[in-house]
């Protein structure tokens, strides 16, 4: 069997894997809430690429191509924000084949091809191709046009791949991923072309690039095409030492301190001790401690970001990322609920009620988590961005109303997750919609709900509405915390088959 034949096995297998998943028949009705949302999100960069056209057509002395290019830097940041919820790096596909007499490097060939030829990486011609049909075509050509189209796509490649690698090395260390402010930093580059700091100089280069194309100079694709080359290369021999280095991994002694800290949890019945093991559980296991690292610092940049920066000086974008840093920590453990414990649900389920105090010692314990990014956003109370009453009347309302959302996928998952698994990777339980659609949710609907508030009411009225829904929520945790614990149980022989399916 040659490689050409093995690759076209390994992608059929890949196609496959979503229908041979557990949660196939489950995840296939949420899909169609996706499809929506992608028909959404379709339309409005067909909106985009209309606005953006007619814009440009009105300009005078402006080559629309080069208008294209100098907006390809904004565009390459969005879609590596848009790929962290979304893709996975071939060496965590690669793994389950290791055992296969498949030669190694074959495998991780074929999974990068995989990724380049994904259809996801087609997402932005639905603004390349209507823009070039209103403003490009007619005035530079075919040929113009279709090199502009390939050298737009060929950029998207580069990013993908520039997403896995620097994704690959952060399941080794987190460290890695701040890589991606002086790697994308480079983009600005031009802008400080000569020593001094100028949007003229940005502007002449990005916009230089189009009028090359315009031109029907190949110079542009050629670089392109040749630093995408070296950047597959590059890829390549890091998804190999990585999945080399999982194989060949020797686990160092585990040191135990004699100091128990968190012992005094115990000391409050039975849903103190669930308390303790939450504790232990994030503290001595790789990925719940590496995604409560992850979020604080996600947090803290954001915090910093909005205080110091006029990026998000809006009042919708500042209601979006404060809902943002609150939720992130719940969102994090709260759409995986259980999975976790998955590895060991059995006996969990031998005395009556464990779940319930279980389920009701992580809603106290991130309740109280809920503190950090309260602190850290502080000084954007300083500078004067949001009030004090907001950031209290968002809190409460995450604690009441957003958790109880997120509690609700108790219900459905039955998924379990490694413990000592690589925060990133999307392994069974990412693929579950009905998680993805509770995590949209508690994102956007805090949005559209202050929108409207803010449209009918006051500030002060939106935010007390917000905190005392909140309140409520809390006041009443026991009873929906209950309601969830009575709804996962009648699914319980299910959940727990799924569990075990998935250890």
């Amino acid at each position: 069997m040659n490689r050409v034949q093995l690759y076209r096995i390994l992608y059929r297998h890949r196609s496959l894997s979503a229908r041979r998943a557990l949660d196939y028949e489950q995840n296939r009705s949420y899909k169609y809430m996706f499809y929506v949302l992608y028909t959404f999100m379709f339309a409005y960069l067909l909106f985009a690429a209309v606005m953006m056209s007619l814009a440009v057509n009105n300009m005078k002395g402006v080559n629309t191509m080069g208008m294209m290019t100098l907006f390809l830097p904004f565009i390459l940041l969005l879609d590596l924000f848009i790929r962290f919820f979304y893709q996975q790096t071939p060496a965590q596909i690669v793994k389950p084949y290791m055992l296969l007499p498949i030669p190694r490097k074959v495998c991780i060939e074929s999974f990068i091809g995989i990724s380049l030829f994904n259809l996801g990486n087609a997402f932005w011609l639905v603004l390349f191709v209507p823009y070039c049909i209103m403003s490009v075509i007619f005035s530079y050509g075919l040929l113009a046009t279709l090199m502009l189209l390939v050298f737009l796509s060929l950029a998207i490649l580069l990013n993908s791949q520039l997403y896995l690698i620097f994704q690959t090395l952060s399941s080794q260390s987190l460290l890695w991923l701040l890589g991606l402010l002086p790697t994308y930093s480079l983009l600005a580059l031009p802008a400080i072309w000569g020593g001094t700091l100028s949007t003229n100089n940005f502007y002449v280069f990005y916009t230089g690039i189009g009028i090359s194309l315009s031109k029907a100079n190949v110079w542009p694709l050629i670089i392109l095409l040749l630093v995408l080359l070296g950047v597959v290369w590059l890829n390549r021999e890091i998804q190999f030492r990585n999945v080399w280095n999982a194989l060949t991994k020797v686990n160092g002694t585990t040191k135990i301190s004699g100091k128990d800290r968190m012992a005094f949890l115990k000391h409050y019945g039975e849903v103190g001790e669930y308390a303790y093991l939450e504790c232990k559980l994030i503290s001595r296991n790789k990925f719940p401690r590496n995604a409560i690292l992850t979020s604080m610092l996600v947090i803290a940049l954001l915090s910093v970001v909005m205080s110091f920066t006029a990026a998000y000086d809006s009042q919708s974008m500042m209601a979006f990322w404060c809902t943002y840093n609150f939720v992130l920590l719940g969102l994090t453990f709260f759409t995986r609920l259980l999975c976790m414990e998955g590895n060991y649900i059995d006996g969990l389920m031998v005395h009556p009620n464990s779940i319930y105090s279980l389920m009701r010692a992580k809603y106290y314990l991130h309740c109280i988590l809920l503190i950090v990014p309260f602190v850290l956003m502080i000084p954007i109370v300083i500078v004067g961005k949001i009030s004090l009453y907001m950031l209290i009347g968002y809190m409460l309302f995450t604690a009441g109303f957003q958790f109880f959302i997120l509690f609700q996928s108790a219900v459905y998952n039955k998924h379990s997750q490694k413990l000592d698994g690589k925060f990133f990777s999307n392994r069974n339980v990412d693929r579950n919609y009905l998680q993805m659609f509770i995590g949209i949710m508690t994102f956007f609907f805090p949005l559209i709900l202050t929108t409207v508030l803010n449209v009918l009411v006051s500030k002060t009225v939106c935010y007390t509405i917000l905190a005392i829904a909140g309140i409520i929520g809390i006041l009443t945790h026991k009873l929906w915390i209950r309601n969830v614990y009575g709804r996962m149980m009648s699914r319980r022989y299910e959940n727990m088959e799924g569990f075990r399916a998935t250890r």
